[in-house]
């Protein structure tokens, strides 16, 4: 059972140590929570996370937050796409865009000792991205393309197939890279309201980690988020109904195999979900 489980992977009581809290930080920063966890690395990392991503996507626009996630990071600001690949360059940052079932975001490393120059890149892609018709041609030319190649792959076929059949009826059930239909339907001014809607500050948790100090981290960050619009966020969405129990044939590729034999499993904030995964991994 779960409490066999938890119980077996637990350490001897005597081991355990309390959590290490010294010198972590929060502030809520006009709605947006702010953490800052430092150490004495000479690196720093910005997670920028909030709700949304697949879960917000409308029925007509599957694809929408894959899209989004590499347009919001193709110019921002007074940076056009170059502009703003060679001002990553310059302060030796990497900056990208999360887009999960649940969540939307994103995230940037760089040297500690840059934090100010790092935290105007992820505060300009965050207020002021530019979702050009320029660039949606390429990226939409690329996401056309792994489309095009996914019935090739048994593996995808047979995940796309999963998720539709595990929730009818639930944004969950659409392919997460879109259709060939979605995609060119997909506009860029519809990346920019779905952006503006879920990068509100309520709607935002922010974490810090690496060389930095907590004082200089909200002092830079604090201008942004004051920048942000007040959205919406994310709009209540019906739960799935119940799974499609059936068996499905279907053709992809010529060399191998997938078999899925798929249950629901517990939402996220079961205390079963650290155990079933340990079971899967045994499994």
């Amino acid at each position: 059972t779960a409490k066999d489980l938890r119980r077996a992977i637990a350490p001897p009581r005597s081991s355990r140590k309390a959590p290490r809290k010294a010198g972590i930080a929060s502030e809520i920063l006009h709605g947006a929570a702010v953490w800052v966890l430092p150490d004495d690395t000479a690196i720093a990392s910005i997670r920028v996370v909030g709700f949304g991503g697949a879960l917000a996507v409308p029925d007509r626009s599957a694809g929408l937050a894959a899209a989004w996630s590499q347009m919001v990071v193709a110019g921002a600001g007074d940076w056009d796409a170059t502009g703003y690949a060679e001002a990553q360059d310059r302060i030796a940052a990497v900056v990208s865009g999360i887009s999960g079932r649940n969540t939307i975001g994103l995230h940037a490393s760089f040297p500690a000792a840059n934090l100010e120059e790092g935290v105007e890149i992820i505060g300009q892609t965050m207020v002021d991205p530019h979702f050009r018709p320029a660039e949606w041609e390429r990226v939409q030319a690329e996401l056309l393309e792994d489309v095009r190649t996914l019935d090739d792959r048994p593996g995808q076929v047979g995940s796309r197939a999963m998720w539709a059949a595990m929730f009818p009826g639930h944004p969950w059930r659409l392919p997460h890279v879109g259709t060939v239909a979605s995609l060119k339907r997909l506009r860029p001014g519809a990346m920019a309201r779905w952006h503006r809607q879920l990068f509100s500050p309520d709607n935002l948790t922010i974490a810090v980690a690496g060389g930095v100090h907590a004082d200089a981290v909200f002092e830079t960050l604090e201008p942004w988020l004051a920048a942000l619009p007040k959205g919406s966020g994310l709009a209540e969405r019906a739960a799935p109904g119940p799974p499609l129990r059936s068996v499905r044939r279907l053709h992809a590729g010529n060399e191998q195999a997938s078999v899925n034999l798929c249950v629901r499993g517990p939402n996220l904030y079961s205390d079963d979900r650290a155990a079933l995964e340990l079971a899967a991994a045994v499994l």
